[in-house]
């Protein structure tokens, strides 16, 4: 398996449209143009897994992380250290990741640190007190240790 970014596939139809099916398959309709061109996904003659962010400042927000059950570690490890060349490219020195408990073993195994539910303020609400992110966990990831 290999990591692709959007932009090397953009010209590429048969390779396109088998991201825009995965996508499409995770309930992925439209995405904002800023997330889509910060995407990355493994490839070998299909689509098995894909990662995105958004740029606030410094710190870049992990969008969408997914990817297939059949996809071994190191792979999900080699897509998420070519985000992070990505993330530098950004000028961001940080990666903040906003997750359910059930997958939060994921983010630690590849070094991202619990941040207090306090801290972290989505429209103005911090996340412990906002209805839409009651139960999520917040982590995040500094460059500096790439």
């Amino acid at each position: 398996m290999y990591v692709l970014n959007v932009r090397d596939v953009i010209n590429n139809k048969e390779k396109k449209d088998k991201l825009i099916m995965y996508l499409k398959k995770h309930g992925f309709d439209n995405i904002e143009e800023d997330i889509l061109k910060n995407m990355l996904f493994l490839y070998y003659e299909d689509v098995f897994g894909t990662i995105s962010f958004e740029v606030f400042g410094k710190i870049a927000l992990l969008r969408y992380f997914i990817y297939s059950n059949n996809v071994s570690f190191s792979n999900v490890k080699k897509m998420f250290k070519n985000l992070c060349n990505d993330i530098t490219y950004n000028k961001c020195n940080k990666i903040m990741c906003i997750c359910d408990d059930s997958i939060k073993d994921v983010f630690i195994e590849l070094g991202f640190n619990h941040l207090e539910e306090d801290l972290v303020f989505i429209d103005e609400l911090s996340l412990s007190k906002s209805n839409n992110y009651k139960n999520k966990k917040a982590y995040i990831f500094s460059l500096n240790s790439v």
